[in-house]
């Protein structure tokens, strides 16, 4: 199998050819449902957030269905728990009233666990993927589970009990997925190995769409124009860009960084919107590596370019993606990334990237490759920027919105909609 993404960055090739489609439809109206606060601070709305802005900027109405619309408010740890339980069902019931005012809507993968004729919906209903669930569930039942015992960290008999009953509320880990893709009338994937697994394993066949994530031209200008060779020339400091998990290599990054430090003194780590402060994180690195790391537990987009302007290479030591935005947007700042070799990241490592690429979990083989980039040549690290910055141009906003337009237009309940393809 070629890279996570390599059909879309094939057609993305084709789109700036000659023989790009456009389509010409009436203005449609969409629903995005996310059971997550409607905000750019997070992941998973970011991406609707994004798509939103290109469909209105072409003529579409757009509205959100979020977490915040829920009343009354989810309050309190216990019911908190529940979030998603609650959500599904005040989701479909917002459908059920207000579905007439939309042709499409769009809700995260795990929503949509009740039969399609219970919505009363006769519009186009899309199941959208951020990250494959299925995916997502076999690191947590196996590599996660394996590496929380070891660690210590099992969570509390009852507090493992209560998440247990919610998840199982919600339809399951899975199982909400696969209720989802048999309720939708499109299922939306991030990458090529989410696209094979749903289409062929699970059936879904003619469902499935790809449509990954992308950058909008303007902010990809700017962390373009933030990447500074001088200052990068005679940095060590690397940066980690996400959430400090142990999805994300949190038990891992303070054996990679020892190590690193042993061979290069000076070097520098910069952990950048961990969501969680200094003092949670800190302890878990070695006494004598502390004052080398600076934490950023939040921070606004514009901010990002000037926090990666110095950084001489990026780290993504994750087991499992949809698409990460992070990675792109360190990419497109011109930054090498080492990062594990995993659906979502590969598709944005092709070609002479692949040599960033580094098996789950292998440290060694981690700390080799940035070791390499942190005392790369003047001439080799160019290089390699510029193929980070030939990958991030294969992913714009535009381009997504311009596939999930295609995959909707022309689909049997989408009756506002007409095409007329036109070769430019």
């Amino acid at each position: 199998m070629r890279g996570a993404n390599s059909t879309f960055s094939s057609r993305s090739k084709d789109q700036n050819t000659a023989s790009r489609v456009q389509c010409d439809m009436q203005p449609l109206r969409f629903l995005f449902a996310v059971d997550t606060p409607w905000t750019e601070r997070l992941g998973v709305p970011r991406v609707s957030i994004e798509l939103s802005r290109q469909l209105i900027a072409r003529g579409h109405q757009v509205d959100h269905f979020s977490i915040d619309n829920l009343t009354p408010p989810i309050t309190g740890k216990l019911r908190a728990h529940f979030t998603t339980a609650l959500f599904q069902r005040a989701m479909r019931q917002h459908i059920q009233k207000n579905g007439g005012r939309y042709d499409v809507i769009q809700a995260e993968h795990n929503l949509l666990i009740f039969p399609r004729k219970s919505y009363q919906f006769d519009g186009v209903l899309i199941a959208k993927s951020n990250g494959l669930r299925h995916f997502y569930s076999e690191f947590q039942d196996g590599r996660e589970r394996e590496m929380r015992r070891l660690s210590g960290e099992r969570g509390s008999l009852m507090g493992n009990m209560i998440r247990a009953i919610a998840t199982r509320c919600a339809g399951g880990m899975t199982g909400s997925a696969d209720r989802s893709f048999q309720c939708a009338d499109q299922v939306h994937l991030l990458n090529d190995d989410e696209l094979t697994f749903v289409r062929d394993r699970l059936g879904h066949g003619s469902k499935c769409h790809l449509i990954p994530n992308g950058l909008t031209d303007e902010f990809a200008a700017e962390l373009e124009a933030s990447a500074d060779e001088s200052a990068r020339g005679a940095s060590i400091v690397i940066a980690v860009l996400g959430t400090w998990c142990v999805r994300k290599g949190r038990l891992e990054l303070p054996d990679i960084f020892r190590r690193v430090k042993e061979r290069l003194s000076g070097a520098r780590l910069r952990l950048i919107g961990t969501h969680a402060e200094s003092q949670e994180i800190l302890p878990s690195f070695a006494s004598e590596d502390r004052l080398a790391i600076q934490v950023i537990p939040q921070f606004d987009s514009a901010e990002l370019p000037g926090l990666l302007r110095d950084v001489r290479v990026g780290l993504f030591p994750s087991y499992v993606e949809g698409f990460p935005l992070g990675l792109l947007e360190m990419h497109a700042a011109k930054l090498p990334v080492v990062a594990w070799a995993v659906a979502g990241v590969r598709g944005q490592c092709q070609d002479s990237l692949s040599r960033n690429l580094v098996p789950c979990g292998d440290i060694l083989g981690t700390v080799s490759r940035l070791i390499e980039l942190l005392n790369a040549s003047g001439h080799d690290y160019h290089v390699v920027s510029e193929a980070c910055r030939g990958s991030a141009n294969q992913f714009r906003w535009k381009r997504t919105a311009q596939l999930f337009l295609e995959a909707i237009v022309g689909h049997p309940n989408s009756q506002r909609t007409k095409t007329n393809a036109t070769i430019q």
